[in-house]
């Protein structure tokens, strides 16, 4: 009688179950966002003065105010804060140059 040879048929490898690593990734994105929010910068604090050496630096408490829907006849106010964080005195020429925009 003839020898026949049969090949073994390969098994396929084990389906992965992919809801662990969908987890794990859904936990690092709600870390991420947690931190940020946690150690994130406020808007209400101010930007913190950059200290420079041999020069004058002019550091300003806030970049804008909101004062949301004004009428046209109403006065608004607001004041900011003018630092000089260098070590060299500090000249402003000239009157500040103020931005108003409308419907921002």
């Amino acid at each position: 009688m003839a020898h026949k040879s049969y090949a073994r048929a390969k098994n396929p490898p084990p389906k992965r179950n992919p809801l662990p690593l969908i987890l794990m990734g859904i936990a690092l994105v709600l870390v991420a966002v947690g931190a940020f929010f946690l150690f994130g910068r406020s808007d209400n604090e101010p930007p913190k003065p950059v200290e420079t050496a041999g020069r004058p630096n002019l550091a300003v408490d806030r970049e804008q105010i909101d004062f949301g829907k004004v009428p046209v006849e109403q006065v608004v106010k607001s004041e900011f804060e003018l630092s000089n964080t260098g070590d060299q005195p500090l000249q402003i020429l000239g009157a500040p140059q103020v931005e108003v925009r409308e419907g921002c």
